[in-house]
């Protein structure tokens, strides 16, 4: 029995994790295949993927939530291993030096404006690592830690484009 070989790639949604958020790894693979793919972070299979690091093909793709626990190992490699099928033999792919970050949490001094005064606030970084550029905030209502939208944080100056009731927020 002749086998013809498959395209195996793997993808991230993003270029690198962050300790307690879920990425997803994608394996896409020549259309028609079927089979399984099995998912390994630094020679070790992602056991919450599929059934122990194994995840069933479906429309030539195998998708992985992985939920990294750790940056004890960053950088990592990331791999795939496909099993192949009765069209198309085993392939694998992988990608290495990808970095794993810890969050990284921030206090303010305590700190209150006027709507359309300006503020200037320095954080003190409490733990973690990273670089700032890729730092992602939010403003949450304290009373209820709703998502407050409407709010874009550039360049150090919080800018509101919609009406916020009387309240306390948090930039998280």
């Amino acid at each position: 029995l002749t086998t013809t070989v498959p395209s195996v790639k793997l993808t991230t949604a993003r270029l690198s994790a962050l300790v307690g958020t879920v990425e997803t790894l994608t394996a896409t693979l020549t259309s028609g295949a079927t089979g399984s793919v099995t998912f390994r972070q630094g020679g070790n299979l992602i056991s919450n993927c599929g059934s122990n690091g194994v995840v069933t093909v479906a429309a030539s793709k195998a998708v992985c939530l992985w939920n990294p626990s750790s940056s004890a190992a960053s950088p990592t490699t990331l791999a795939i291993s496909y099993s192949g099928d009765g069209v198309y033999s085993a392939g694998s792919d992988s990608i290495s030096g990808y970095e794993i970050f810890d969050p990284i949490f921030l206090t303010y001094s305590d700190t209150s404006t006027v709507y359309g005064a300006q503020t200037n606030i320095a954080p003190a970084t409490i733990s973690g690592a990273g670089s700032p550029s890729s730092w992602e905030w939010s403003i949450v209502k304290t009373s209820d830690s709703s998502i407050v939208s409407g709010i874009s944080i550039s360049g150090g100056m919080i800018t509101v484009s919609g009406n916020l009731v009387a309240g306390t927020y948090a930039m998280t």
